[in-house]
């Protein structure tokens, strides 16, 4: 099991486009994700089996950016990575969502709900995560 999180100073290392961080990760005995250690850096890889790290902490974390007005690796998405995209149907975008404290999704048409992991796919390009049904 892989976990993945944004690379926070990609945009200037990578001529302005995303890169991610995949860091070797285990499922906790509570069924979150838990990062271990070995990062490495990718781009344009998929995401199955889809579990995030623990909601209260991704929570306190929304919390400590929003108060510090700083960036810092709070939410963790992990499951089992693909080189293939996903061809089944777009649903949107992966954000955090500081105002709900926990990943969001951005649907096509710019409406913004709570992203729940179970089923979907993801896709980690330079623009983004994309996530399909």
């Amino acid at each position: 099991m892989q976990g993945v999180y944004r690379n926070l100073n990609a945009k200037k290392q990578n001529n302005g486009m995303d890169l991610w961080s995949v860091v070797n990760a285990h499922r906790s005995t509570d069924g979150h994700l838990v990062k271990e250690t070995g990062v490495t850096h990718s781009v344009n890889f998929s995401l199955t089996d889809v579990i995030i790290n623990n909601p209260v902490s991704i929570g306190k974390g929304c919390d400590r950016i929003t108060k510090r007005g700083q960036r810092e690796v709070c939410a963790v998405v992990g499951g089992t990575i693909g080189n293939t995209k996903p061809t089944s149907p777009y649903l949107g975008r992966l954000t955090l969502d500081f105002k709900f404290r926990t990943f969001g999704l951005i649907t096509e048409d710019g409406q913004r709900q709570e992203f729940n992991p179970s089923g979907f796919n993801l896709w980690f390009g330079s623009d983004g995560c994309e996530v399909y049904v």
